[in-house]
């Protein structure tokens, strides 16, 4: 018997709780006094969608995998540099932690975006990520399902 392990788009509530999360990191973003010149430009509405599709994508939405790695066009146009996609990113981790994310599961999301920063964002990192899962201990989930997890004592 296989268990699937829902990804966290699900485990966090599915789209009435993205909702909550797009709309607080959003007015954030906008308060954030390194990142309002960046978006003044956008209408909130904009704002709002263009922080659906990073955050859908993020998390692990269905619909925001089938991009099939093509650019964020709202995104891609505000031409970040690595400083501010830091910025944002520092934003979303905070905002995920309010939202009762563990911190482990706010990590996967921020490797996912790490990962295709280039791709998507058009920002190029310094830094390198080898895996969205970079940091979660995967002992907690068992390999197949006669396993079990933690061992019983004594083996």
């Amino acid at each position: 018997m296989t268990v699937l392990i829902p990804n966290l788009f699900q485990k966090y509530g599915g789209a009435a709780a993205i909702g909550a999360i797009v709309r607080e990191f959003s007015s954030a973003l906008l308060s954030a006094p390194a990142l309002r010149r960046q978006f003044e430009q956008l209408s909130t509405t904009d704002i709002v969608k263009l922080n659906l599709e990073l955050v859908s994508f993020a998390l692990g939405h269905p619909a925001a995998r089938e991009n099939g790695g093509k650019a964020m066009p709202g995104y891609a146009q505000l031409r970040l540099t690595s400083q501010t996609y830091e910025e944002i990113i520092r934003v979303l981790r905070m905002t995920l932690l309010r939202h009762g994310f563990e911190s482990r599961d706010a990590t996967i999301a921020i490797n996912v975006l790490d990962m295709h920063a280039n791709a998507l964002l058009g920002v190029r990192l310094s830094r390198q990520v080898t895996s969205p899962f970079a940091g979660v201990d995967r002992r907690r989930f068992p390999r197949n399902a006669d396993a079990q997890w933690p061992p019983p004592a004594g083996t």
